[in-house]
């Protein structure tokens, strides 16, 4: 079995026995709150916003990391979603244009979970939050699509180590834990013919653009 395959089969197996657990802690939490039982608002109130983050994130892993996802990157609305939930966890506000036909859906489609793993990369950049826009339009010089990133807050870094994974310099061996959702982004890139390209780089801004055409590559894995 090809290792990526396996990876992706291990961390769907992890995400879909755990979101349920999780869910089910959210749900009796809200469920307390309704009761009216003397219970600190306060203590209540951080334990529910815990449940509910790690329960976005749950639904973030198994989308970006996933052999094979529902149908929630299916179309624009859902994934802006996504997107919108996960980013919350960050601290982090989306601004989200999406003009795509329906032309050019397939491509969208296709592109999806690279482009749900480029925004896991980037939001972690910036520590404290901050304003996050993400357009997706027709590319005016060939017939593909343009995904324009762009970050900004206080103290805005990407990591070395990411941007060298993100540009193929990285070896296998050289990746670590806080490397490998970088080198990940990078194979995808290569299955799906991308390219990638850095427009800011700051303290104060993060800018990534994607040129994607259809691809018709081997593939890692379905998400739909």
């Amino acid at each position: 079995m090809d290792p990526l395959k396996l990876a992706q089969l291990m961390c769907s197996r992890l995400c879909h026995d755990l979101i349920t657990p999780v869910g089910a802690i959210s749900t009796g939490l809200e469920i307390i709150g309704e009761s009216g039982d003397d219970i600190d608002p306060e203590l209540l109130s951080l334990t529910s916003h815990s449940a509910q983050n790690a329960s976005q994130r749950l639904v973030y892993y198994r989308a970006a990391f996933g052999y094979s996802t529902s149908s929630i990157l299916n179309c624009p609305e859902k994934l802006e979603k996504l997107l919108y939930e996960y980013l919350e966890t960050y601290k982090t506000k989306l601004h989200w244009h999406c003009d795509v036909s329906e032309e050019k859906l397939n491509i969208l489609q296709d592109h999806a979970r690279l482009l749900v793993n480029v925004v896991g990369i980037m939001v972690e950049c910036a520590p404290y939050g901050g304003n996050f826009k993400i357009s997706i339009e027709p590319s005016p010089e060939r017939e593909s699509l343009r995904f324009s990133f762009e970050l900004t807050g206080d103290l805005v870094a990407l990591k070395t180590e990411n941007k060298r994974a993100l540009l193929g310099e990285l070896s296998d061996k050289e990746v670590t834990p806080h490397s490998v959702q970088s080198y990940l982004t990078h194979l995808l890139l290569d299955e799906k013919q991308a390219e990638l390209s850095f427009t800011s780089l700051s303290s104060s801004a993060l800018g990534v653009c994607l040129e994607a055409e259809q691809s018709g590559g081997q593939h890692y894995g379905s998400l739909f």
